[in-house]
């Protein structure tokens, strides 16, 4: 029983967001969304596989780094974001966005590595 219920903190901390998302203040956070989006989901990852090969990680190790760095934001920065009295708007925003955009990016990352053969 108790386990079940701590299986809910995610899914029930994304609906309480999705309840308080804006879509008009997209327009206004554009700039900083898209850093947010670009650095999290492609300029850190880069930079940290790489450093990870350079290091000699390959297979399990390099995909368990990969899916560490490349990895979207956690629901969690959101309540902290509001706790913080934070920009939670922006914050939320970085939530859904670094989720979707995580589809394609993780894709790619594990393409490129199982194409160049370190995983």
């Amino acid at each position: 029983m108790i386990t079940d219920l701590s299986r809910c903190g995610t899914p029930v901390a994304l609906i309480a967001m999705g309840g308080l998302f804006k879509f008009s203040i997209i327009k206004k956070n554009l700039k900083a969304l898209t850093a947010g989006v670009s650095f999290r989901l492609i300029v850190i990852p880069a930079l940290m596989i790489t450093a990870s090969i350079a290091f000699g990680f390959r297979g399990k190790a390099l995909t368990g780094l990969m899916c560490l760095f490349a990895a979207p934001c956690a629901v969690s920065s959101f309540n902290l974001a509001v706790i913080m009295d934070s920009d939670r708007d922006l914050t939320a925003q970085l939530v859904v966005f670094t989720s979707l955009f995580s589809l394609g990016t993780l894709f790619f990352w594990i393409c490129l590595l199982r194409g160049a053969e370190f995983i």
